[in-house]
C-alpha cells in the first residue's frame, strides 16, 4: 500500500515539471502533423528523440528533487525572517534596539560538532540600523550557549542569534521615511565549524524585518499626537 502511494506521489511530481509537457507535445507533433504535413523522417526522428529527453529530464529533476537537502553538507544552517524590536530611546526616536534571528542548525554528519565565531554583518549600510558588539546565542529551550555550540551526530537545534541594534538617526520625521523606505535589511550570517579535527567557515543570508519596530514607533508618535511622522510613515510608495 505505501508503495502504491509513493509511486503516485511520484508520478503527481513528474507531471508538474514543464519538461513533461514538452515531451508530451512533441509526440503530439510526430503523430498529427504527418496528417497534414510531408514532414521528413528526421525532422520525426528530432521530435521523437526530443520528447524521450524531455521525460527522461524531468524524470531526473523529479528524483533529485526528492533527495534529503543538502544531503552533502554536514552542517546545515537555515535562517527564519530576523526580528528588530524597541529596547529604549525617547517618544520620538529609537536609540537602542533587540536584534534576533533564529537558526534551525542540523548536524547531518556521524559526529559531534562546535560552532562558534558566530558574527552577523549587514549587506548594505542600513540608513536606521546599526549592529553593536558579539552576538549573544541562547538555544530554543532557552539555555544560553557557552563558549560555543554543540550538536550531537544526526542532531538537529535551534539556535537564536541575538544582537544590539542602534538608532542614529536623530530626526522623528527622517527616522519615518527611513522606515518607510527599507523596512528589510539584508544580513549574512557567518561562523566556523569545528568537525574531526578540522575547522570549516559557513555562512546563511536572511533579512530583518523592522515590522515590530514600526508599530512600536507609530504607537509611541500616535500617543504623542507627532502627525508629522505619523503621516511620512504612511505616505504611498
Amino acid at each position: 500500500m505505501s508503495s502504491d502511494t509513493g509511486h503516485r506521489r511520484y508520478l503527481k511530481q513528474l507531471l508538474h515539471h514543464g519538461s513533461v509537457y514538452l515531451g508530451a507535445i512533441s509526440f503530439v507533433l510526430v503523430l498529427v502533423l504527418p496528417v497534414f504535413l510531408e514532414v521528413s523522417d528526421y525532422v520525426s526522428l528530432a521530435l521523437y528523440v526530443g520528447g524521450i529527453a524531455a521525460f527522461y529530464w524531468a524524470g531526473y529533476k523529479t528524483w533529485e528533487e526528492s533527495l534529503p537537502p543538502d544531503e552533502g553538507e554536514p552542517l546545515v544552517l537555515k535562517a527564519d525572517k530576523g526580528t528588530v524590536t524597541f529596547s529604549s530611546g525617547t517618544g520620538n526616536i529609537f536609540r537602542k534596539s533587540n536584534v534576533s534571528v533564529r537558526l534551525a542548525v542540523s548536524n547531518n554528519s556521524e559526529k559531534a560538532i562546535a560552532l562558534d565565531n558566530v558574527a552577523v554583518h549587514l549587506k548594505q549600510g542600513s540608513s536606521w540600523l546599526k549592529l553593536k558588539g558579539r552576538p549573544k546565542l541562547i538555544w530554543g529551550s532557552g539555555e544560553s550557549v557557552g563558549s560555543c555550540a554543540e550538536i550531537g551526530p544526526k542532531e538537529s537545534k535551534i539556535l537564536d542569534v541575538n544582537l544590539e541594534g542602534e538608532g542614529h538617526i536623530e530626526d522623528r520625521v527622517k527616522l519615518a521615511r527611513a522606515l518607510r523606505e527599507s523596512p528589510i535589511v539584508g544580513a549574512t550570517l557567518t561562523a566556523e565549524y569545528f568537525l574531526e579535527g578540522e575547522r570549516s567557515a559557513i555562512e546563511v543570508d536572511f533579512e530583518y524585518d523592522a515590522e515590530k519596530l514600526i508599530n512600536r514607533m507609530r504607537s509611541s508618535w500616535s500617543q504623542s499626537s507627532l502627525r508629522d511622522a505619523i503621516k511620512e510613515l504612511e505616505k504611498s510608495a
